[in-house]
């Protein structure tokens, strides 16, 4: 009796380690699954960091837009003050006030050029 009592840490000790091979047998395809993406993510990566140097090393900025400028439309640019439409009124966006060209704020806050009746008058010009 005795020895069947001391065989049975011995028995149980088999049993784990029998079914932790069960499961370790279950995992590597999963585990070569997600190595094999790892895998060909890397190369991936590794072939856009050699034409991203590729790029660097001759200056060239076709694929990624590098300039943060906003684009100005050519019709403003080579609009000379001539032939720009001025109404002789501004109207400020943020406050909705309207001012006219005697006004200190004329034109020097954001805004656009304006009709004499948009928004409401400034208190100081009159708008």
């Amino acid at each position: 009796m005795k020895k069947h009592i001391t065989l049975i840490p011995s028995l149980i000790l088999f049993i784990f380690c029998w079914t932790l091979t069960l499961h370790s047998e279950s995992d590597p395809p999963d585990l070569q699954k997600v190595n094999a993406q790892l895998k060909a993510e890397n190369d991936s990566l590794k072939q856009e960091i050699q034409s991203l140097r590729k790029l660097l090393a001759t200056g060239s900025t076709s694929p990624i837009e590098t300039n943060t400028e906003p684009k100005i439309s050519p019709a403003k640019e080579t609009a000379s003050p001539e032939t720009a439409v001025t109404t002789g009124f501004w109207l400020t966006t943020s406050s909705k006030k309207r001012h006219n060209n005697s006004c200190k704020y004329y034109k020097s806050s954001k805004g656009s050029e304006c009709g004499p009746n948009d928004g409401s008058p400034c208190k100081s010009c009159g708008g």
